[in-house]
């Protein structure tokens, strides 16, 4: 019985290759879930991420040493505010 290459699915798949940055090409509807749910994961951590510092430079820049001076009042009255703590 001679053995048909087309009979095996996995013939046609990618193969591993040294440094790539993807996934293979999946195999099973489990693996097309797996790589769904990363593409959607990967999506919402960008945004997290791209927002997280944004909101880090933009407190860096807002009080930076050199417009303390100007801002002193404020600054400790918003750092020291009872009302803020507890909402």
């Amino acid at each position: 019985m001679q053995h048909n290459v087309l009979l095996i699915p996995s013939a046609f798949l990618d193969v591993a290759e040294p440094w790539q940055l993807g996934f293979q090409d999946p195999a099973t509807p489990t693996m097309e879930g797996i790589i769904e749910f990363h593409n959607n994961l990967m999506f919402f951590i960008t945004l997290v991420a791209i927002f997280t510092t944004w909101l880090l430079l933009r407190c860096i820049s807002l009080y930076a040493d050199n417009h303390y001076d100007s801002n002193e009042r404020e600054v400790a009255m918003f750092t020291h505010s009872t009302p803020l703590e507890i909402v």
